[in-house]
């Protein structure tokens, strides 16, 4: 089946950023039969309280989650950590995820990241039930890519903690992080841009303040429903048994 007739025959395409819709319709897909329905966040209970600190102490505790691979950029991570370290600059990066299914050259790499990096540790796997108890001791959490992201989970657990994201400066997390709202852009694959940013968020508490005072919380799960219902009924309703236009 062409990419015409398979987008003919569909009734609605749901994505879930502008960024990945923008991907279809220049692949071909008909911009009026895509539509943007953010994700919500699945997590349950109230966010975690943040760590106590001092009047103008650091807030400089950086924290990574998901699967430690090349893509989704822990060695940019651990040299923008580095490079903060051999400059004097005080903080802790707290790697949490698993290394499964990765070639032997990327674990080599690393490793030897890692012990670069004298204040960086790696946690290891955890479960959806530990995520809570592991954000509670970040400041930050950092969404490294190196590829573009669609619409990642971890932001969206991020902004439901009220911890400020510091993530790639394109695609789909760009797209959920407002730069200087909800968080902070850093240049993509770019270890120096990384440890510049990170160094301006570790030495700048009011800048924490600041960024959890405005930055939005995720969709809940009923919102999101909701959405879906909305669009299923616009489709029932429709005498084609189509969307006549994107919804607002």
């Amino acid at each position: 089946m062409s990419l015409r007739n398979a987008c003919e025959s569909v009734d609605a395409i749901l994505s879930p950023s502008e960024f990945l819709k923008e991907k279809f319709v220049a692949a071909g897909w008909a911009a009026d039969r895509i539509s943007v329905l953010s994700n919500a966040a699945p997590v349950k209970g109230s966010p975690v309280a943040h760590r106590p600190v001092a009047p103008g102490e650091a807030r400089n505790r950086f924290a990574f989650f998901g699967h430690i691979n090349r893509f989704k950029g822990s060695l940019i991570a651990l040299e923008a950590s580095a490079k903060l370290s051999a400059i004097g600059v005080s903080h802790k990066l707290s790697l949490h995820g698993g290394t499964a299914f990765q070639p032997e050259t990327f674990l080599a790499e690393f490793r030897t990241a890692l012990a670069s990096a004298p204040d960086a540790r790696h946690h290891g796997i955890y479960s959806a039930a530990e995520m809570p108890a592991r954000i509670a001791n970040a400041d930050w959490v950092v969404v490294p890519s190196i590829w573009f992201e669609n619409a990642p989970l971890v932001v969206l657990e991020a902004l439901h903690h009220r911890r400020p994201v510091i993530c790639g400066d394109a695609g789909g997390m760009a797209e959920l992080i407002r730069n200087g709202v909800d968080g902070l852009h850093a240049p993509i694959g770019d270890a120096d841009g990384w440890h510049e940013t990170m160094a301006r968020a570790a030495s700048n508490p009011d800048l924490w303040q600041t960024l959890v005072n405005t930055m939005r919380p995720p969709q809940s799960l009923d919102r999101a429903a909701d959405a879906h219902l909305d669009l299923y009924r616009q489709i029932l309703r429709s005498p084609t048994g189509r969307l006549a236009s994107t919804p607002a």
